[in-house]
């Protein structure tokens, strides 16, 4: 049976934690990652780790490896309605004062993003990386479409065979 687990975070040599945030700043944020983290557990059926960045304003699920656990997941941040609300250009003409004001205010909604290492894609990095989305239903499908099920599958295979051989 596949288990998920919360990473405390992790070491970098140099005295302090990458990842540290235990849980998600707010309580929806964290049960957002947390029914990612059960999704990833059901269709993948392979053990899953949740981790947040250490303003726990972001983070998400993953699948577990013997490597950092970065291949495939989906992440969650928290952002504000306003700055997302502008556009690009709208941001580039503010002035800084206006801009810093807009940082500051509180963070309100919750964006998702697919992660998937370009080696188990069937899409570009680029793609990959522009893959924001509104809600986690839509992650999760852009996530499945853009795999490439056979490389997906011998990943699988190989975090499997780690388990029973480590």
């Amino acid at each position: 049976m596949s288990t998920i687990t919360r990473s405390a975070g992790m070491s970098t040599g140099l005295g302090y934690l990458v990842g540290s945030g235990y849980e998600g700043k707010t309580k929806e944020l964290d049960n957002a990652v947390a029914r990612i983290a059960k999704l990833l557990q059901r269709i993948f059926k392979h053990d899953v780790e949740i981790r947040f960045n250490s303003d726990r304003e972001s983070g998400g699920a993953f699948i577990k490896d013997d490597n950092f656990s970065w291949h495939i997941g989906i992440g969650a941040s928290l952002f504000n309605s306003t700055f997302l609300s502008k556009t690009n250009q709208k941001l580039k003409k503010m002035p800084d004062d206006e801009f810093f004001k807009l940082m500051k205010l509180p963070k309100d909604v919750i964006r998702f993003h697919a992660v998937l290492d370009e080696s188990l894609a069937d899409c570009s990095r680029e793609k990959i990386l522009q893959s924001h989305f509104e809600t986690m239903k839509d992650a999760f499908r852009f996530l499945l479409e853009n795999m490439n099920k056979a490389a997906v599958k011998e990943y699988l295979e190989k975090i499997q065979e780690g388990l029973k051989n480590g």
